[in-house]
């Protein structure tokens, strides 16, 4: 399914971006690369950045991606093994005026 961005940003409260380690890169002459996230999900990351403002998306990240150095400024959620994640996550998403049921959705 393909995600329009604009409309999305319209309706969404505030989008959470799962930054994942599903690709590889680094600078040139690199001898060994760095796990990183897709550049779609960097694409759409500061899409709604920029749209919606910092404080209206949550990134989530986990702990061996390279961060994008243009975003440094922007708080992000580790994604840890252990679940604290999903603290920080409900209360951004309350902080957002987001209406979800923390108990649905963290009980998978």
């Amino acid at each position: 399914m393909e995600l329009d961005l604009r409309l999305s940003s319209r309706v969404l409260g505030g989008p959470v971006v799962l930054i994942t380690p599903d690709d590889e890169g680094g600078l040139a002459g690199a001898l060994v690369p760095e796990p990183r996230a897709r550049q779609n999900v960097i694409f759409e990351l500061g899409f709604f950045i920029g749209k919606l403002g910092a404080s209206h998306v949550a990134p989530l990240v986990k702990n061996d991606v390279v961060r994008p150095s243009d975003f440094d400024g922007i708080g992000y959620i580790p994604l840890d093994s252990a679940g604290g994640w999903k603290g920080l996550l409900a209360r951004e998403l309350r902080g957002a005026k987001a209406p979800f049921d923390a108990e649905k959705v963290f009980e998978a």
